[in-house]
């Protein structure tokens, strides 16, 4: 290449029929870009769904609309005029602990609805629970023979009713329902998709207006991917002012349920589910898989987002470098100077973006089965496997996490010298930008709490650290996080991150945490923050490997918490201010109106207060 090279996409929205899939054949060289962009004036949309038209009045009296869809038509979501629309279900209380047994779930007095239904409706209906940091999902098989047992699909159910804040015994309730029948159709924005028949129902506010309503079908599980090998990485590829949307994620209807375990990774019952089950659930954890995105990166380097829009996406919107299984290329890990800026996320129904992968090879790169370094895995190899130099800068992320609500709006795993910065992240179900993972078992020299459950008879205790550190989160704004789930921070932590910063935030919500070290959080620093939350810092000390943190020279309206010299944890020097203060008329003090003024995306039309 001799210049960049420019793919020019005119206005009108282009329906795809399967994802464009870039590999390092596709990439620039010699210096200069292939840069796949929106031609001037234009806003081209790239789709993987259908517009759905041509609906008939079905019922009178309730006002469902009803439409037929090709054959095979599959999704989790249905978007209308840009939004997620509600799948049709109906709460009711959650039954007690006894009641969940390893065939199902006990009838009870508040169940009887469901008895109402045919068994091919019943076959198609999810039991789903809002839990503390869980959103699980299992589906329905059958009424036992004697009508006492709400048969359950496994092994989606057994799955669903162990380990931590599941089914049976939630850490916190969050509400309880059952999903996908016609007659749990009762709602305004309510949708059904029969899919014995191929027929979509819906019910709007309006009945008047369904003629003029925008509704989407989602076809596609990826739209988009960039992805080379370790050996031979993609690189110098932007997108520039494109739209993506139109995408859902069938697993779980596949595999029977969703298998939840905080921030859109789960306990995968495709392929690799070993036969009869996980002996324990410990050795599961090691085997832990991540929800996939519309728009893909892997084994790429020198890869660039500009000035796009993701919205009506049923997964995660972004995946960067995450674990091979959540790739459609096969290909995970491996990205360096990856960035996305100047951009927009809404309506998605898990993470806007998730960084790096979960998996050993995530953490610590070029190891065996040991956790020792292989030998036959060279320097570069590792290198070229590391996470690292990730820019998510001047984005604007709002209500996104809303199929699997547990999902946040960033997810930074096993990533250095990366930084999220100058974002608005905001009106979340659970948190707004979370870092780490793997609750410090993954660190050098493990976790002896999961050394007692059993872990380790599963995977190694390994002797050196991971690759997370040297990471900087500064000037974002989070605002408006935890409307539906506990446990949970503004920003939180999981595990080792030595030599982060966290500096220059503004964070408010009086319901939750501001900054929430939990299990493994160690080296990390948290300095120049303005913070309005119920406790702006509040490390997890019931785990013993919380250490070495420094929370100084805040800016904080409760909560200041005790230094732990045992522990070199340090909060000192922060001042206390009233709430009021915070106001952005009220403000007295300089440096706090800087650092509020400074915090969150800068393009006006991104900062919505």
């Amino acid at each position: 290449m001799r210049s960049d090279i420019e793919v020019l996409l005119a206005d009108g929205t282009y329906r795809l029929e399967a994802p464009i899939q870039l590999t390092a054949a596709d990439s620039g060289s010699n210096g200069f870009v292939v840069r796949w962009r929106a031609a001037d004036g234009a806003h081209p949309i790239l789709s993987g769904g259908s517009r759905v038209t041509g609906w008939t009045l079905a019922d009178p009296v309730t006002g469902i609309f009803a439409v037929q869809v090709p054959d095979g038509s599959k999704t989790r979501n249905l978007y209308v005029d840009g939004k997620s629309a509600t799948r049709a279900r109906t709460k009711f209380i959650r039954p007690a602990a006894s009641a969940f047994t390893p065939l199902g779930l006990t009838m009870t007095a508040e169940m009887e609805f469901l008895r109402n239904l045919t068994p091919q409706q019943l076959t198609d209906v999810e039991i789903r629970g809002l839990n503390s940091f869980t959103d699980r999902y299992s589906r329905v098989d059958s009424l036992s023979a004697d009508g006492a047992t709400l048969v359950m699909s496994q092994p989606a159910w057994v799955n669903n009713i162990w380990g931590w804040d599941h089914l049976g015994q939630p850490f916190h309730e969050g509400g309880f329902y059952a999903e996908n029948a016609l007659p749990f159709l009762d709602a305004a924005n309510e949708w059904f998709l029969d899919t014995h028949t191929n027929t979509l129902y819906y019910k709007p506010a309006d009945p008047a207006t369904i003629d003029a309503l925008t509704i989407e079908l989602p076809r596609l599980e990826a739209l988009f991917t960039i992805s080379g090998t370790v050996a031979d990485q993609a690189h110098h590829i932007e997108l520039d002012g494109l739209t993506f949307t139109g995408s859902t994620w069938n697993e779980p209807t596949t595999t029977g349920g969703y298998v939840d375990q905080q921030t859109g990774c789960y306990m995968s019952l495709g392929s690799d589910y070993p036969e009869g089950g996980y002996p324990t659930f410990e050795g599961s954890r090691p085997h832990w898989a991540q929800m996939p995105s519309a728009v893909q990166i892997s084994a790429a380097t020198d890869v660039s987002i500009k000035r796009s829009f993701f919205t009506g996406l049923g997964a995660g919107g972004v995946g960067i470098g995450n674990d091979a299984s959540a790739h459609l290329s096969g290909e995970g890990l491996a990205a360096q100077r990856i960035s996305v800026e100047d951009s927009r996320f809404t309506a998605i129904g898990g993470s806007a973006l998730t960084v790096g992968g979960i998996e050993q090879q995530a953490h610590h790169p070029g190891t065996g089965a040991d956790g020792t370094r292989d030998p036959a895995i060279s320097d570069a190899t590792v290198a070229a496997m590391t996470i690292s130099d990730i820019h998510v800068v001047n984005n604007r992320i709002w209500d996104v996490a809303d199929t699997y609500t547990s999902a946040t709006g960033i997810l930074l795993t096993y990533s250095q010298n990366s930084v999220i910065a100058h974002n608005d992240v905001t009106d979340l179900p659970y948190g707004a930008i979370n870092l780490g993972y793997g609750l410090g078992a993954n660190d050098a020299g493990g976790n002896p709490i999961y050394g007692r459950r059993g872990l380790y008879n599963y995977q190694p205790i390994f002797s050196t650290p991971t690759t997370a550190k040297d990471n900087l989160v500064t000037a974002n704004y989070i605002a408006r996080y935890g409307t539906m789930h506990t446990d949970l921070g503004g920003f939180y932590n999981l595990s080792d991150n030595t030599g982060t910063i966290v500096s220059n935030n503004f964070i408010e919500n009086a319901a939750h945490k501001g900054f929430y070290p939990d299990e493994g959080s160690r080296g990390l620093i948290f300095t120049n923050n303005v913070v309005v939350s119920g406790e702006w810092f509040g490390p997890n000390f019931g785990c013993p490997n919380v250490t070495d943190l420094s929370g100084s020279g805040n800016w904080v309206s409760e909560g200041l918490t005790a230094i732990n010299g045992d522990r070199n944890i340090n909060a000192d020097r922060n001042i206390l201010v009233e709430a009021r203060l915070f106001d952005p008329a009220a403000i007295a003090h300089g440096q706090i109106n800087e650092i509020i003024a400074n915090a969150g995306a800068t393009a006006d039309d991104q900062r919505p207060k």
